[in-house]
């Protein structure tokens, strides 16, 4: 594995009269990316791969999303999840009907790991009803009736 520093050593030496090949080969870097580099073709720093949906900002902002979504019980599938960066991506872009892939996903769940998604499900009549706090209120009541 090279370092940063030894790519740019290899190609300062490239560039004061060594040749690409012995330069890579003294600085312990592929022969290349020194290239490639020297050519101008790639700026050092650049990520491999096409660029990811949302920068950095935007992904922690939808990280908080998902987890306030879940804390009040309305936790989201990953369809909803990649349906809504599919908008923010046409949104940021002026396109329509941008599909964001399953390998997005899971891309996303890599650089976070504390994520977890489940499907709800979903709640019988009578246990909503039950929940009601006017029948709640009701049940107490009858309660405190028998009691006393």
């Amino acid at each position: 594995m090279w370092t940063e520093e030894a790519m740019e050593n290899a190609q300062q030496a490239a560039s004061q009269g060594m040749s690409v090949r012995e330069a890579a080969i003294q600085f312990g870097v592929p022969k290349s990316t020194l290239h490639d580099r020297i050519s101008g073709r790639v700026q050092p720093g650049a990520a491999a791969g096409a660029p990811r949906y949302l920068d950095k900002e935007e992904e922690e902002e939808l990280v908080r999303w998902i987890e306030g979504c879940a804390a009040i019980g309305y936790a989201k599938s990953v369809r909803e999840v990649r349906s809504v960066v599919g908008a923010i991506v046409a949104a940021k872009n002026n396109l329509e009907n941008v599909v964001v892939s399953h390998g997005w996903w899971d891309h996303f769940r890599a650089r976070h790991p504390h994520l977890t998604l489940r499907t709800g499900e979903s709640l019988a009549y009578h246990r909503a009803v039950s929940t009601n706090r006017l029948i709640i209120d009701k049940y107490f009541d009858l309660l405190e009736e028998v009691f006393v």
